[in-house]
């Protein structure tokens, strides 16, 4: 099952959540209309993106990322109450992630030509996960040298409407969707085919989406 063609009837979800998801989708408009269809009319989508102002890396399997700006049009007319949210990390979770960012540029400095720019995508993706091992090597060692936090927890993070453009991911909570035919958003595209979600049937009336091939920012 995938992201735009869910498998599921109309009106069939209280609630419908996406983590990770959408920033690997490069048909986001099927993918926000088969959200919207299988949501019931007051229904909910909790939707989580990486903030693109604050993004370390490059990863190739992210097709599109967005600004808190970028990420609230997506909604906007398609739900009547849209809320975007930001989460940020504790003074332990800010050391982790400038470290990280430390050596993610590093690395990416060695390739001064820009040559990873050249090659073809299917070696890219090959490629990658050694970088990424490579780089959480080094973030290991570095991290016991200079003492940063190894393990996070979810104390570490919290959640809000603060700062939005610094926030490390992008939360958003959207309600009562504008259905076909219904309002400003009105003939709903047809769904189209695409590998880059699966929708999975969840608990208490709600269903969740996550990416077939995810990959992780060195």
């Amino acid at each position: 099952m995938n992201g735009t063609q869910l498998g599921f009837p109309d009106n069939t979800f209280d609630l419908v959540t996406s983590f990770q998801v959408i920033e690997h989708v490069p048909e986001v408009e099927a993918f926000l209309n088969e959200i919207i269809r299988v949501l019931k009319s007051d229904g909910r989508a909790l939707i989580t993106t990486p903030n693109r102002l604050t993004s370390i890396g490059e990863n190739p399997y992210h097709v599109q990322e967005y600004s808190p700006d970028e990420f609230r049009a997506l909604f906007e007319r398609r739900f009547a109450e849209v809320s975007i949210l930001g989460c940020h990390g504790s003074a332990a979770a800010e050391q982790h992630w400038r470290l990280r960012e430390r050596v993610v540029r590093g690395l990416l400095r060695l390739d001064f030509l820009g040559l990873r720019h050249l090659l073809p995508r299917r070696l890219i993706l090959r490629v990658y996960p050694f970088g990424y091992r490579v780089s959480w090597v080094i973030r290991r060692f570095l991290g016991r040298l200079m003492r940063v936090p190894q393990e996070l927890t979810q104390q570490d993070f919290v959640i809000s409407a603060q700062d939005l453009d610094g926030a490390l991911w992008l939360v958003a909570l959207a309600v009562e969707p504008v259905k076909a035919g219904r309002g400003p958003g009105a003939g709903i595209a047809p769904r189209t085919g695409s590998r880059e979600g699966s929708g999975v049937l969840g608990d208490s009336g709600s269903a969740h989406t996550s990416p077939l091939g995810q990959g992780r920012d060195i």
